[in-house]
């Protein structure tokens, strides 16, 4: 898939500096900058009707699409293990609710005089 010897960056810099070259030549002739823009329009065209262009994105889905996946899965996650919460079943009581139970529960009265 990679560029080991570069070979393609160079081409591709090789194609932009001439594109670049091209621009800068004609940019104060508007005809003559016209005719060239839309020559690079039909080139374009004619790239795009033999090389569909795909995103990123597509180009990952297609790779991921194109795995292929065993018939028959052997691995499944274990069953009965619940390790989200506390743990014991109980729930965790906040401040708030002890500060009101701990008001609720009767005073002693014993005094000494």
């Amino acid at each position: 898939m990679g560029d080991p010897n570069g070979e393609l960056t160079r081409i591709s810099y090789d194609a932009l500096a001439s594109l670049d070259y091209i621009f800068m030549s004609l940019r104060n002739d508007k005809e003559t900058l016209n005719e060239g823009v839309d020559k690079i329009h039909t080139m374009k065209i004619d790239v795009d009707a033999n090389i569909p262009y795909q995103t990123k994105l597509e180009k990952k889905n297609d790779t991921i699409r194109s795995v292929n996946q065993p018939e028959k899965i052997d691995i499944h996650p274990p069953s009965g293990i619940r390790n989200k919460g506390y743990g014991t079943g109980k729930r965790l009581i906040g401040a708030g609710e002890k500060a009101t139970k701990n008001n609720q529960k009767t005073r002693r009265l014993c005094r000494n005089y």
